[in-house]
């Protein structure tokens, strides 16, 4: 999804996180509306403008059984201004904003090549220190990026990919 989805559905998330500081108990129902929406079936249904918003949240309350009155009242909301298709990206950026208050942060990282459980816990460690919070690994194997890492903690990207650096000698070399 774009820059703009993600910004728009860090708002929302921002006001569910602050309920959820309350003691608002909304994590497992707004889990169970974020996988429902995020399957590919349903993100296409949501997405058909001849579909109206009332069926539309039918559907994501009989996926997702009985809800929270606030999560209701963000259904209703989200669908009256058409943004139900952002719920999986609402669900993933609250549950960062959960970890982030509990002193978590999720790291993504791209490797060229399976990186070993060594490997793993030195990155956890530094990017522990980087970060000054306790770093869930979520490591993908890409072999595209020719060797390196790409590390994603929120909206900061780390780029020590050897694709990276041939782009960037590629560009020095084309404006001399």
């Amino acid at each position: 999804m774009s820059g703009v989805e993600r910004r728009i559905a860090r708002r929302y998330a921002r006001a569910l996180a602050d309920l959820i500081a309350e003691g608002k108990k909304l994590m497992p129902g707004l889990r169970k509306l974020g996988e429902a929406a995020a399957h590919p079936e349903m993100q296409a249904f949501l997405a058909r403008p001849d579909v109206d918003a009332a069926a539309k949240i039918a559907a994501l309350k009989k996926l997702a059984g009985k809800l929270p009155r606030e999560l209701d009242a963000l259904l209703a909301l989200l669908g009256r201004r058409n943004k139900l298709v952002l719920l999986p990206l609402i669900h993933e950026e609250t549950e960062a904003m959960e970890k982030a208050r509990s002193g978590r942060v999720e790291a993504e990282v791209t490797a060229a090549v399976e990186l070993t459980e060594e490997q793993k816990k030195r990155l956890e460690k530094a990017l522990a220190r980087m970060t000054g919070k306790e770093v869930e690994l979520s490591v993908r194997v890409d072999p595209s990026i020719l060797g390196g890492l790409v590390v994603r903690i929120g909206d900061r990207v780390l780029d020590a990919s050897l694709r990276a650096k041939m782009e960037a000698m590629r560009r020095a070399l084309l404006a001399a």
